[in-house]
């Protein structure tokens, strides 16, 4: 079973992520903050991390950062869903190796779920 982390501190996002993914036969645990992820992260090494960039306690950044330095966690496909689209930050995150940057204004459920499957094929 393929399993994926959401990284994020929106409560519904989250929660609709995890039961849409989890239908779909996925493995899915869910973190609020960058510190609780990174430690889920070297727990369970994930097959897709799902990411928001901006969070209260901490950066998306930085974790992508850590795991792109990684080689043990390297391949570890990300999705980044944030509220920004700057296309500062969309380049910033494309140069760190992220997979997709999905704009939650824009977040549509069966083109994350598309995206998500294309990613863990």
């Amino acid at each position: 079973m393929k399993q994926i982390l959401i990284i994020e501190d929106e409560d519904l996002l989250s929660n609709l992520l995890q039961k849409k993914l989890s239908a779909l036969g996925y493995g899915v645990r869910i973190a609020k903050s960058e510190i609780q992820g990174l430690e889920m992260i070297e727990e369970q090494k994930p097959d897709l991390l799902l990411i928001d960039i901006s969070m209260p306690q901490g950066n998306g950044f930085r974790v992508i950062r850590k795991i792109k330095r990684s080689d043990d966690l390297r391949d570890i496909s990300i999705i980044v869903i944030s509220n920004s689209g700057r296309q500062e930050e969309i380049n910033t995150a494309k140069s760190l190796g992220i997979n997709e940057w999905i704009v939650k204004t824009e977040f549509d459920l069966e083109q994350v779920l598309l995206k998500v499957r294309n990613q863990l094929k």
